[in-house]
């Protein structure tokens, strides 16, 4: 599943032999000033990892990459399927990236590949309640808050919200 360029930006399924790239762009994620608040892991736990995770991981359908026109990585988000429901997570596009289209696209990657699946009736993830452009995205693109609300555990005391994404 590739989409068309638009904007100078395409999407795809990551595929098994990608597992470098999607190692080094989650490591460069999880670095980022905001991961803190945007991702459940840390860098210190994730780097450890050996190259096996990583190739599991990228063999593993419902991974999806943003490359611009040069076909560098610039951003990814992950789709896990439960029964009944998909949720996003991983999201992270790079900072020169931000507000291009990147992460829109992304999400839209991953819910049209998560409402392939008919049992799929909706997609969730959760963000934290400081990452306000996150937030701002995810309603932007029809998600709602579902009231559920959970520790974000490597920040104490910050709270994640749960959206969720009805199947249209």
């Amino acid at each position: 599943m590739e989409s068309q360029a638009e904007n100078g930006y395409r999407t795809r399924a990551v595929r098994t032999e990608d597992w470098r790239q999607l190692k080094a762009l989650r490591l460069e994620s999880l670095r980022d000033p905001l991961s803190r608040i945007a991702f459940g892991s840390t860098y210190e736990r994730e780097v450890a990892f050996g190259d096996e995770v990583w190739r599991g991981r990228a063999a593993r359908a419902g991974g999806f990459v943003a490359l611009d026109g040069d076909g560098a990585w610039v951003g990814t988000v992950t789709v896990l399927l439960e029964p009944g429901e998909a949720w996003l997570v991983g999201m992270y596009v790079r900072p020169e990236q931000r507000g291009s289209g990147v992460a829109e696209r992304l999400v839209r990657a991953g819910a049209d590949w998560a409402w392939e699946r008919p049992d799929v009736s909706r997609v969730r993830l959760w963000v934290t309640e400081v990452n306000d452009r996150a937030y701002a995205l995810y309603r932007r693109l029809g998600f709602v808050a579902t009231g559920a609300t959970e520790p974000h555990e490597p920040v104490p005391g910050l709270l994640a919200h749960e959206l969720a994404l009805s199947r249209p």
